[in-house]
């Protein structure tokens, strides 16, 4: 098997593992608000631990993140270089 191809398997297990844990968190989220109810303490419990995994999260993408490389200059215009001529001039 070729290194592409171990690297692309690495890959996709490792984001299936990520969707997997997201989905369990997602779940837990839907479970913890139904337990929390219209409990005043519960849901800003909710609410701090929401807050807090927010922030790991938000830290995990940066750091992971590459920075973006400036864009690359534009290319200058290519100009004609045949003359151009004045249709209304006399001709020899």
């Amino acid at each position: 098997m070729s290194q592409e191809t171990e690297t692309l398997i690495a890959e996709m297990e490792r984001n299936t593992s990520v969707v997997g844990s997201a989905l369990t968190f997602i779940a837990g989220i839907q479970a913890q608000l139904a337990d929390a109810g219209t409990d005043p303490e519960k849901l800003a419990k909710l609410a701090a631990d929401l807050k807090a995994n927010d922030d790991k999260l938000a830290a995990a993408i940066v750091t992971n993140t590459p920075a973006t490389p400036a864009p690359a200059p534009e290319a200058a215009p290519v100009v004609d270089a045949a003359p151009v001529t004045d249709p209304s001039a006399p001709t020899a």
